[in-house]
């Protein structure tokens, strides 16, 4: 298969001499917009439509995953499924070339790129996550990049910089696999699991200052992660290091000379601006994200809870006003949501989007 080192593409079975992510760091020593004061019961239940702010399946829909759906593996025998998706057995056992096998025990989540399993490293007590991407042109070239910036990141400090740590990439049976180290609960399932109940700040903030960190190191990467929500922001050990978090899955990914303008990033609910107009965009998209996170975690539910892309511009304008003049008249996407009169630009109203055919 394809490898990288240093993020340039070789020939070779690996991304080193010894063919896998090395991070000298993985064996233990190891927000640039204005914020305004809201009223949220007043702007939630007056100023915005009526919205269920419960998430669902269709809120999250983005490039490349959705929410993880728990089911069993099955238990015949393994094959690829029409769309291209591997259909794995329960133990069964993956075979690197680097002298490693890996049984597979749960599955953990599926989605637009594939799948998830748990799965025990034989000869070791180590648990790991295995990314399994469906055998399909597109998706083979974005794990391609997916392994790219893995390669990149493996530079760093991982438990400095708060990026999940990835062992190894190899094919199976024609599937590219990714091998990371197993983390324990995403932060959306974790609100779940507490009801919804708001996080005190004092619980807010070590998550926040982590991510931050994770972030800045991005951004000195010159990287844009593209889809932070909660579900790619992980708890690493509740019990034993309450708060503890490491940021997830750079499938969507890229290096900001390579970021495509009018493509579609980001899950909606932290979808930002610049994507919503179709603008050029950099990490500022991330610190976007981190920010809707952050105040999804103290109020218990999203921000800006849209159902469609101009639901969520219009969340966006109510609370924060209309962006500037100048992101309007480059925006690729602006004519969809908004009409421009002379040098000035006004919201389109529900009924005029819905004739347009755009909700």
């Amino acid at each position: 298969m394809p490898s990288f080192q240093n993020g340039v593409a070789s020939s070779s079975n690996s991304f080193n001499n010894n063919g896998r992510f090395v991070n000298g760091y993985s064996n233990g020593s190891n927000i640039g917009r204005s914020g305004v004061s809201l009223d949220y019961e007043k702007i939630l239940t007056q100023h915005l439509p009526a919205t269920n702010v419960q998430r669902s399946q269709n809120a999250n829909q983005h490039i490349k995953v959705n929410n993880i759906q728990q089911k069993p593996a099955t238990t015949g025998r393994s094959r690829t499924t029409g769309d291209g998706e591997y259909q794995l057995v329960r133990h069964e056992t993956l075979y690197s070339p680097y002298d490693n096998a890996y049984e597979v025990l749960e599955f953990l989540g599926k989605g637009t790129f594939g799948q998830v399993v748990k799965a025990w490293k034989k000869g070791s007590n180590q648990m790991v996550a295995i990314k399994i991407l469906k055998k399909h042109p597109s998706y083979a070239r974005q794990g391609q990049i997916e392994v790219s910036i893995l390669s990149r990141l493996s530079n760093e400090n991982a438990e400095k910089y708060n990026f999940v740590r990835a062992f190894e990439c190899f094919q199976h049976k024609n599937h590219t696999c990714l091998v990371f180290e197993m983390l324990e609960q995403n932060l959306y399932d974790y609100l779940r699991q507490h009801k919804f109940q708001p996080l005190p700040l004092k619980n807010i903030r070590p998550i926040l200052q982590q991510v931050l960190t994770a972030l800045e190191k991005l951004q000195e990467l010159e990287l844009i992660h593209a889809d932070l929500k909660p579900e790619n922001i992980m708890l690493v050990d509740p019990k034993n290091q309450p708060f503890r978090v490491k940021v997830i899955d750079f499938g969507s990914a890229s290096h900001r000379s390579k970021a495509v303008t009018n493509t579609y990033l980001q899950s909606r609910y932290y979808r930002a601006p610049e994507i919503i107009l179709g603008l050029p965009f950099k990490e500022a998209i991330d610190m976007w994200s981190l920010g809707c996170v952050i105040a999804e975690l103290f109020l218990g539910w999203p921000l800006y809870p849209g159902a469609s892309e101009y639901d969520q511009i219009r969340f966006i304008t109510t609370t924060q006003g209309y962006p500037s003049n100048a992101m309007l008249k480059y925006g690729v996407k602006t004519s969809r949501f908004f009409y421009k009169n002379a040098d000035n630009y006004r919201l389109k109203t529900e009924a005029e989007v819905e004739k347009e055919g755009i909700l």
